[in-house]
């Protein structure tokens, strides 16, 4: 998938834990039903890969706590910190 064909929802700003989960910064305060999301693009190395997620949850109106599947550890986790999120 394209950067073009996808939208900005933020950035993974800081680990929750130890157990790998993120909390991501909802930059432009996007309206999105959590129960509906099963995955989030993010960006490495200028490529949108997918993580599909366990649990998303909003902690502030442009905060939410994410568990990803396959993300269950701190050092995991460590390798999402300041990416982009689509």
């Amino acid at each position: 998938m394209q950067k073009e064909d996808c939208f900005l929802f933020g950035t993974v700003f800081k680990l929750h834990g130890y157990k790998g989960n993120v909390k991501i910064f909802n930059e432009n305060y996007t309206s999105v039903d959590f129960s509906a999301i099963e995955y989030f693009l993010i960006e490495q190395e200028n490529i949108l890969v997918p993580y599909f997620t366990k649990k998303v949850s909003p902690v502030q109106p442009n905060i939410i706590l994410v568990t990803f599947e396959e993300i269950d550890s701190e050092e995991k986790a460590k390798k999402l910190n300041n990416k982009k999120v689509y």
